[in-house]
């Protein structure tokens, strides 16, 4: 993306937080806008025509993570209360620790007999003897994040996936950070829900989806979060937004198309920043486990009468955490035990537009 330092004056390393629009999606979406169509609930041509465009975008979505049953949401945070209130049974709750507030809330509101938020270790992977303790008292949910949002850590999702296919557990990723960046077989991996989002493969913001498996289907129609209307297999009312559906389609298709470039592009920007850290900062450290390159979470020795917080955002966009707890510590590094007192805490995060000179720490050598 040209010329958003020369536009900003700063230099943009937050892609976990968002990514921006690619050129090819913005045009899908100027495409579908010049058509002028008509409420997809429609019966008339207009309205035929902006349904055909979503279950087109559908079919790229069920396409790339082997499901059937696709409700497009505002976002994550919809998708993920969606997965979690709607079940109406009544039960044990199992999730992580480290999990996003978008889970953790719901989960603290929904109906239970009691909720298990299981610990992670120094790296934020999950206590696996613990967690498969939980599963075999067949809680009614288990909502475990594939790869956390924050420190890039991936949890053993398709293990965790068997142990509940084997006790009859309905099984909810979180996988907004992962989708688009490593292939996702739902039913290989035994998901049963799957909460995606567009803004983060350079898709468009607000639209997001929820992808089910037959069986999870069934339980979220018996008693949906909303009403008004028999849209999208009964459980989410209102007119799907046609424009967004499309762009977010598009950018799937060009995320599977460009997974390995964009891989391979950002190892190459996350090892440049590390190396450049470690030149500047040779105390700094890494928080969680260095197999997920799209973030570099680190932790770097406070210096007396440095405010480098202040030093860094003068230069850069970046985040401490997530974006949707700005200002507050944060509840992930808490649960892996990273001394805050003594370090202070950066998450950058990578994508298709950063470059190598982004991440050459120039501006704070001069």
């Amino acid at each position: 993306m040209d010329g958003f330092q020369e536009e900003h004056g700063l230099i943009y390393l937050d892609s976990a937080a968002t990514s921006f629009c690619d050129p090819l999606v913005v045009q899908a979406m100027d495409d579908v806008y010049a058509q002028k169509l008509g409420n997809p609930r429609a019966s008339h041509k207009s309205g035929v025509k902006a349904l055909s465009l979503i279950l087109e975008a559908e079919d790229v979505l069920k396409k790339h993570l082997n499901e059937e049953y696709v409700i497009w949401t505002s976002g994550a945070t919809e998708a993920n209360n969606i997965a979690i209130l709607c079940p109406t049974c009544t039960g044990k709750l199992v999730t992580c620790t480290t999990e996003h507030k978008s889970v953790l809330l719901p989960c603290q509101h929904a109906p239970q007999d009691n909720l298990v938020c299981i610990g992670v270790d120094e790296n934020g992977l999950i206590n696996m003897k613990e967690l498969e303790k939980h599963i075999k008292d067949k809680p009614r949910l288990v909502s475990i994040m594939f790869v956390n949002n924050e420190t890039g850590t991936r949890q053993p999702v398709a293990e965790i996936g068997k142990l509940c296919k084997k006790h009859g557990v309905l099984f909810h990723v979180d996988a907004t950070s992962a989708f688009g960046k490593l292939p996702i077989d739902m039913k290989a991996m035994n998901i049963d829900m799957l909460t995606i989002a567009g803004h983060k493969i350079y898709g468009p913001q607000g639209v997001g989806a929820l992808l089910l498996s037959k069986k999870a289907l069934q339980i979220i129609q018996k008693k949906p979060l909303m009403y008004g209307g028999v849209p999208q297999h009964g459980i989410r009312p209102g007119t799907t937004p046609t424009v967004l559906c499309v762009g977010f389609g598009k950018a799937v298709q060009l995320a599977y198309e460009r997974m390995q470039a964009d891989y391979e592009h950002v190892c190459k920007v996350r090892d440049t920043l590390w190396k450049n850290l470690k030149k500047m900062f040779p105390g700094v450290h890494k928080n969680g486990i260095d197999d997920w390159p799209y973030i570099l979470n680190v932790a770097i020795p406070k210096k007396e009468n440095v405010d480098l917080h202040t030093l860094f955002s003068q230069y850069y966009l970046f985040s401490g955490g997530s974006a949707c707890s700005t200002g507050k510590p944060s509840h992930v590094l808490s649960s892996m035990k990273v001394d805050i007192d003594n370090y202070d805490c950066f998450r950058f995060s990578f994508g298709r537009y950063t470059t190598l000179k982004d991440v050459s720490l120039d501006p704070l050598r001069t």
